[in-house]
């Protein structure tokens, strides 16, 4: 009795599985293939990343060991998570394709392009929006590709879009801090001290403050004319590399650094005027986000 049981379970279960590749064959066999992509390119092994725009600087990011720097119209670290979006574009759908051989390349925006986007050997230019379905009208090589418009929304951002949200660059060890009224030095040994300073704090509100400055992150970046003169914070790097010196423009309503030499500024919510410039955090308020 037992061993027919575990027949019929058995049959049952066959039946089960049979029902469900019977279900599920003929969606498999009606689902339409993906779209191609636009390049048989990887973005994770892509280098150099030229952008030409009209009316625009050229913007030059270059990969270095799985970090991107901006190495035109300035020298900054790049923000990662935007030139990464630029590299996936050799990874994008094409919707509909066509050859662009005896097509009137002026009637999709394409002579002369809006821009031109160069990852390492391969050209993608970019056109007009194809009016019905919004898409973009791309050209690689000698075919035009129908693709996602956001890629060309990253393309036409300003050059400080391109610029890291963290004002020290990721990577960087700093050796001092120097600002109004306050100094710190880091030891051969790898401690921080304060050096000057109304009053001495505790040696883990020095760490504290070092590790704030570390994890910061702005909102944005925007350009930055230097005007009239500022209190600043300086912040001294090893390796021999030239300190970073932040012009302190406005603590409200937002904490804004700026960056003379490379014309750029960071804003920051207006909770990091206390972590950033004091050694002394004010208490954090309800709701009050660690930023």
């Amino acid at each position: 009795m037992r061993s027919r049981a575990i027949l019929n379970w058995v049959l049952l279960g066959g039946a089960v599985i049979l029902a469900a590749v019977v279900y599920f064959l003929p969606a498999q066999k009606d689902r339409p293939p993906p779209p191609p992509l636009i390049t048989g390119m990887t973005p994770e092994k892509i280098e150099h990343i030229h952008i030409k725009r009209t009316g625009k600087p050229d913007i030059d990011l270059v990969r270095d060991h799985r970090q991107w720097r901006l190495t035109a119209p300035l020298h900054a670290a790049a923000n990662g998570f935007r030139a990464d979006a630029l590299a996936s574009v050799v990874e994008a759908d094409s919707e509909r394709r066509f050859s662009a051989v005896g097509e009137d390349l002026s009637k999709f925006g394409l002579d002369p392009p809006r821009a031109r986007l160069q990852l390492d050997h391969v050209t993608v230019s970019f056109g007009d929006r194809d009016p019905i379905g919004g898409r973009r009208y791309v050209q690689v090589g000698d075919v035009i590709h129908l693709i996602p418009d956001y890629f060309y929304q990253n393309i036409t951002a300003e050059t400080p879009d391109f610029v890291s949200l963290s004002p020290l660059p990721e990577g960087a060890e700093p050796l001092s801090f120097t600002l109004r009224g306050l100094s710190l030095r880091r030891d051969d040994s790898g401690h921080w001290t304060q050096v000057t300073g109304a009053r001495h704090a505790a040696a883990q509100a020095v760490d504290d403050f070092v590790h704030r400055w570390r994890q910061a992150q702005a909102l944005e970046v925007t350009r930055y004319t230097p005007s009239d003169s500022h209190d600043t914070i300086t912040v001294g790097l090893g390796r021999g590399r030239p300190a970073l010196v932040f012009d302190i423009i406005a603590k409200q309503p937002e904490l804004v650094l700026g960056r003379r030499d490379i014309g750029v500024a960071y804003h920051l919510p207006a909770s990091q005027v206390q972590k950033l410039l004091t050694l002394s955090p004010a208490p954090q308020k309800a709701g009050d986000p660690d930023r």
